[in-house]
């Protein structure tokens, strides 16, 4: 009854809509459908069904407190609607002529009831419509998900002055029907025209539904073909969403215009792998927008997250009973509304070219890849879905998250292409760094490395242009695809793996001439290892006389030093050396048991000896005597201990001016560098390899050296290499015990010692 009609719009208008605003073009010729229909309404909680697996998901509305509910966790539980206001406000025009009303909602024409006749739509609204509601006289205006009901025939009209009335507004004979139910003489004007006898507009009547399930047919044109659904599940997944999380469906009036209607509905994912599912729902289209927000299961911290994400997809609902939301889905719908809305493509063709598109921007083969909303995150590495949210994530937060996806979305959404280079790289290095494995065709055209090579152990150089931190760095080819070579592979030119392990390879330098070899020790695993060859010196020698055994030596500054540790013994010379001596990669368990004179190891890396030996104890006092072990001794330097004659151990003061002169010459950073030699050192720990500027030849192994300097409290200094700093330090902490270190011999020169 119209004396009631503008309360009832009042109390109507003043809820929100609990989803978002409804689209702003619609004729009178299309289909009208809503999809309200299918809810069930309930005066007040207490008339609620119980709550359980019968009706999972399915949405009610509560009249007494205007809510919409879902079926959740055996519990009626409320929508919040707070995110959403369309602050909607309607009121009633007089047609010309008294022959009904218009109503406005937000100063458009939803429809219009003639006196004696029920609604019919016209112009859409704004968050509003008006239904006919068949087999019943009565019309239905719907705002959001709310809606009241207004009784026809129509009477007492002219007493609602209070109403605007603009006599200039006429409405189109077109979008007025006309009931032929018999009504009043006096509710009629006497002017008005005789209207032909049809109840029902064309595009209101009744459209068949396939109860079976989804509907099938396909319409070329893309225009709104309704479908009713049994359900429609999925999953939601960044990673999974977890349980609690709400899902929204929200209805499109067709293929073209991508536009919503009033349909929108409502679920709760139902577990923590990300599940949920509408019930079943009679929709005007076969066209939705789905969207998730929630908290997930971080991918990289396998945490779940303090902050809650939202990710759209756009679905054809027609031929599927199941539609999935995740990055894919969100990163393709702006993509997908552009070529549809703007460049007028067909749905489908959309899709497809979205797909294609952003599939080539992370550069991944678009072979046997289907729709997005069809993909489910699994953890193995050859999943796209998978291996894309897990670089996304990254290290960031959720709103770092949320702020690259749409970045990413916004970037492709025109062109269809990533133009950031600066993201693009930033992404590239953190994959490599933390699962080179996955991804690699995105990582790797990002610096112009082939995605596939036939030759293993093939050497390849990054080049970026956009300021990457492996801009220049070296990869390597392998039967897993290319990875990071190691230095050893960039030192021999070639890489080491399984399937070239034995391979041997000689590398020239500034000072020496190597033989590598392919092999896999407990150090650093898989590596390019010196061999037991003898090195070529391409440097200045002198011959210790007492065996004939040449080392190559090397001018720093004014010292002169041996460019490799000494490899002598003779325990009958020396009997302090007996059994206390062994090469220097030897396990030193078998120091005091062995006397090995002419190990593999020992033409590499010398000999590593206890202090006692060094210093030649029997000669000097110091370090072990007889069966116990002396106090400091006091000796003359400079020590020969087991050194040729004219060469002796340093002293503390010798190797602080070694040090000196290098930090000066070459620098503080670069010092260490420059004292090592031109092999790689363990790769697996990070530690480069030198540049050997001087030909000092430290290595790897037997990188801690012996002085002839004591401190107060009995132990011995010693010159030796930190891993953690990557830098040499002279200790004073060196046991003078049974702990065995190298011995780099310098030549005697005439100047005072302290």
């Amino acid at each position: 009854m119209l004396k009631n009609l503008k309360k009832k719009i009042a109390v109507l208008c003043t809820l929100a809509s609990i989803f978002v605003a409804c689209s702003d073009e619609k004729t009178v010729t299309e289909v009208v459908q809503e999809s309200y229909a299918t809810m069930d309404i309930y005066e007040s909680s207490r008339d609620l069904p119980e709550c359980g697996l019968a009706n999972k998901n399915q949405q009610v509305l509560v009249k007494e407190d205007s809510s919409l509910r879902v079926c959740s966790e055996n519990t009626w539980q409320k929508v919040s609607v707070t995110e959403y206001n369309t602050n909607v406000s309607c009121y009633t025009v007089p047609v010309r002529g008294n022959r009904g009303y218009k109503i406005m909602c937000n100063g458009d024409s939803v429809g219009v009831i003639q006196n004696g006749s029920a609604g019919t739509r016209g112009e859409n609204g704004t968050g509003c419509s008006i239904r006919y509601e068949n087999d019943s006289e009565r019309s239905v205006i719907v705002c959001g998900t709310d809606s009241v009901f207004v009784d026809y025939p129509l009477a007492d009209t002219t007493k609602y002055k209070e109403t605007p009335v603009d006599t200039s507004i006429d409405v189109p004979v077109d979008t007025i029907p006309v009931d032929t139910v018999e009504t009043p003489n006096d509710t009629i004007p006497a002017d008005t025209v005789e209207i032909p006898v049809d109840t029902i507009p064309v595009d209101t009547a009744d459209i068949p539904v396939d109860t079976a399930g989804i509907d099938s047919v396909e319409v070329e044109n893309d225009s709104a073909m309704a479908v009713s659904m049994d359900s429609l599940g999925g999953y939601s997944q960044k990673g999974p969403f977890v349980k609690g999380s709400m899902v929204y469906m929200y209805e499109l009036q067709d293929g073209r215009t991508l536009k919503q209607t009033n349909g929108n509905f409502v679920s709760r994912i139902d577990s923590d792998d990300g599940h949920f599912k509408f019930v079943a729902r009679n929709l005007v289209s076969q066209y939705v927008l789905m969207q998730a927000t929630g908290y997930y299961l971080n991918e990289v911290t396998n945490q779940r997250t303090t902050e809650m994400i939202t990710l759209n997809g756009i679905v054809d609902v027609s031929k599927r009973s199941t539609a999935n939301i995740n990055v894919l889905t969100h990163l393709e719908y702006p993509r997908v509304n552009y070529l549809v809305t703007v460049e007028k493509k067909r749905f489908k063709d959309a899709k497809r070219q979205a797909r294609a598109e952003i599939l080539d921007a992370f550069g991944w083969d678009t072979t046997g890849v289907g729709n997005f909303e069809d993909m489910v995150v699994a953890d193995y590495d050859g999943n796209f879905l998978y291996t894309l949210s897990f670089l996304l994530q990254a290290d960031l937060t959720v709103a770092q998250v949320t702020e690259r996806l749409n970045k990413i979305a916004m970037d492709l959404e025109k062109d269809g292409k990533w133009d950031d280079a600066k993201l693009r790289i930033e992404m590239a290095d953190w994959i490599i760094e933390h699962e080179p494995h996955i991804m690699r065709a995105f990582w790797q055209n990002e610096y112009g490395l082939p995605y596939s090579c036939e030759k293993e152990g093939e050497l390849f150089v990054a080049k970026s242009d956009n300021g990457g931190k492996y801009d220049g760095k070296t990869f390597k080819c392998s039967l897993n695809g290319i990875r990071q070579a190691l230095d050893s592979d960039v030192l021999v030119g070639k890489g080491c793996l399984y399937s070239t392990r034995g391979d041997t390879a000689i590398y020239v330098g500034k000072y020496w001439t190597r033989t590598f070899e392919c092999t896999d020790n407990s150090n650093d695993g898989l590596n390019w290892h010196l061999t037991g060859s003898y090195p070529t010196k391409l440097m200045e020698t002198m011959t210790d006389s007492r065996d004939n055994r040449t080392y190559a030596i090397t001018t720093i500054g004014n010292q002169t030093w041996m460019a490799e540790n000494l490899n002598y013994a003779d325990s009958v010379s020396y009997p302090s050396m007996l059994k206390r001596n062994a090469c220097a990669q030897s396990d030193v368990s078998t120091l005091y048991f062995n006397n090995y004179y002419d190990s593999t190891d020992c033409h590499i890396y010398g000999r590593a000896y206890t202090w006692a030996a060094a210093m030649d104890s029997l000669s000097t006092g110091c370090g072990y005597h007889g069966n116990s072990y002396s106090r400091p001794c006091t000796v003359s330097y400079p020590v020969q201990g087991i050194c040729p004659d004219g060469w002796h151990i340093p002293d503390t003061t010798e190797i602080r001016e070694l040090l000196d002169f290098v930090k000066e010459d070459v620098g503080v950073d670069s010092y260490m560098n420059a004292l090592k030699g031109e092999i790689p050192w363990y790769d697996s720990f990070g530690v480069p390899a030198g540049t050997d500027k001087y030909g000092f030849n430290v290595l790897p192994e037997g990188s801690r050296y012996w002085s002839s300097s004591m401190n107060d409290e009995g132990s011995v200094f010693c010159l030796y290499f930190d891993w953690n700093l990557n830098e040499f330090k002279i200790g004073g902490w060196c046991d003078i015990g049974d702990n065995p270190n190298g011995v780099r011999c310098i030549k005697n020169r005439e100047e005072s010692h302290e």
